[in-house]
């Protein structure tokens, strides 16, 4: 029997909706609800499939029939912790969490290469670093458009250090 762990970062107690503002509650709520279809979706396919044996992480907010398929970290722990100490009681490590703020790699890390489901860490890094490229082009557009706006009013950019070294006073006089 092959035991995977299946972990979804909000529904598994990754964000606290009693630590969540008013403002936000609504956005956390949808994007909750949506964290359960994935994780519920991960789930009822590996249960299909026989010689699997399939345990959740859920969060102190829902309640579950079946308490041994589904598990709750402890109060206080954190929760790299709770999904480390879950895949080494499990064969493999079904992980959903969001890649910002490096969570899905430090969960990576948590978990291991050898009981990782997904992409390896590599693919993440190169993802990251294409964000990063990603984010530097529209900050070059950015700049770009406001050059050329500058150019359509007829006013001239501001004078850089060197320029104004040029037109001012002489750096070093000549004796």
């Amino acid at each position: 029997m092959i035991k995977i762990f299946v972990f979804e970062y909000l529904t598994g107690g990754g964000i606290d909706p009693d630590a969540a503002g008013m403002g936000s509650l609504a956005d956390l709520s949808a994007l909750i609800v949506e964290g359960r279809v994935m994780r519920d979706a991960i789930t009822a396919d590996l249960r299909a499939l026989p010689g699997i044996e399939v345990t959740v992480a859920s969060s102190r907010f829902e309640q579950f029939d079946d308490a041994r398929r589904h598990v709750r970290g402890q109060p206080g722990e954190p929760l790299t912790r709770f999904v480390a100490r879950m895949a080494r009681e499990h064969d493999y490590a079904c992980i959903v969490a969001p890649e910002c703020d490096g969570l899905l790699l430090k969960l990576y890390d948590a978990v291991g290469q050898a009981r990782w489901l997904g992409c390896a860490k590599e693919a993440r890094g190169i993802e990251q670093e294409r964000d990063g490229r990603v984010s530097r082009r529209a900050r070059h557009r950015r700049h770009a458009r406001a050059r050329i706006r500058r150019r359509r009013r007829g006013s001239r950019p501001p004078l850089g250090r060197q320029a104004r070294r040029r037109r001012g006073r002489p750096r070093c006089l000549r004796l």
